[in-house]
């Protein structure tokens, strides 16, 4: 059966250079792959940026001449080699284990080792989503926050897709979550704002960045003795948040949303022996064997996170489909691949 996908040819802003493009069927799989039908596919802003050249890690997946789009998915098995000892079959659905295998296509011929095995139970969304995000919230808060009696955790971007896995995690963790946004009040969906998205998810406080300026504020805050800040932002608010962080504390940093540099005083690591470092999902994935892949993903699936919000966008023979999700808000998108007839 014929499949469309989302192509780019070469680098630049998506809305120019991706096109939608239509493909042979699959042939049967050989030793070690399968033959798989893309369920639902994200798109992820480091998706964009792959596309626009300025990520530091390129697309690896082609179909002819043109390099396929997306990094996450779920999947289900449609065919197997026989002599596959894999123990995936058919009908089994299954998440990426390795990155940038363009998930932004309706079907797909992959090694089986490529690929991890979900429940079904997991829902659409969650699976989709599960090895970026989640992950990346788990693995900085088992690794990086200090075993307090007391523990917290301050935040920026918490109503991004790792905030509000951060949230979730750290509640059932113990660990008690300052989260900071741009605005509290601004509606969510469902007649909620993203304050009480977030405080339903597990949140202590919700505030925005304008509350750094109240003195106050920042007296209480810093009275909390949190020593982790997670920092996708960047930038002078990014400042002022480790500022309210206590004596021997982590400062981590997986993004910079701000597109603005992190300037951090001097007297943060002289007198109060901040260390600064970074996180990369991506890399993890590389320095990882394939068994710690599985075990962090099954632990994933096991934690039955809320679903992720968003739309999703049916990619169908329509002139005007890539415009629609490249230029349709910030809401997040979700790919569904309608097959060819």
């Amino acid at each position: 059966m014929s499949f469309r996908a989302l192509t780019y040819a070469t680098n630049g802003a998506p809305s120019a250079v991706v096109r939608l493009t239509q493909h042979a069927g699959l042939a049967a799989p050989s030793a070690g792959t399968a033959n798989v039908k893309w369920l639902l596919s994200p798109v992820n802003p480091a998706d964009v940026n792959v596309i626009q050249g300025v990520y530091p890690v390129k697309a690896k997946t082609k179909l002819g001449e043109e390099w396929v789009g997306g990094n996450e998915g779920v999947a289900q098995i449609t065919h197997i080699s026989a002599s596959d000892a894999s123990g995936l079959k058919e009908g089994d659905w299954v998440i990426p284990a390795v990155p940038q295998l363009g998930t932004w296509r309706g079907r797909a011929n992959l090694p089986v080792d490529a690929l991890v095995k979900v429940p079904e139970s997991l829902g659409l969304l969650r699976a989709a989503g599960a090895t970026v995000n989640p992950p990346t919230a788990l693995l900085m808060l088992e690794s990086f926050l200090p075993k307090d009696t007391e523990r917290w955790v301050l935040q920026t971007t918490a109503n991004s897709g790792v905030g509000e896995a951060v949230v979730q995690i750290a509640k059932r963790m113990g660990v008690k979550s300052v989260n900071f946004v741009r605005d509290p009040s601004k509606p969510f969906g469902d007649g909620k704002t993203v304050e009480q998205r977030l405080k339903d998810l597990g949140a202590d406080e919700v505030l925005p960045y304008s509350a750094l300026s109240d003195s106050a504020t920042k007296k209480r805050l810093k009275g909390l003795g949190a020593r982790l800040m997670l920092n996708a932002l960047s930038g002078p608010d990014a400042t002022n948040i480790a500022k309210l962080l206590g004596p021997q504390s982590n400062m981590v940093s997986y993004g910079a949303m701000s597109m603005q540099p992190l300037s951090l005083p001097t007297g943060l690591f002289i007198f109060n022996d901040l260390v600064s470092r970074g996180f990369w999902m991506h890399k993890w994935y590389e320095r990882s064997e394939r068994a710690e892949r599985e075990a962090l993903l099954s632990r994933i699936a096991e934690l039955r996170l809320e679903e992720p919000a968003g739309r999703v966008v049916k990619v169908r023979q329509d002139t005007e489909v890539v415009k629609e999700i490249f230029e349709g808000g910030k809401t997040k998108t979700f790919l569904e691949f309608d097959d060819v007839d």
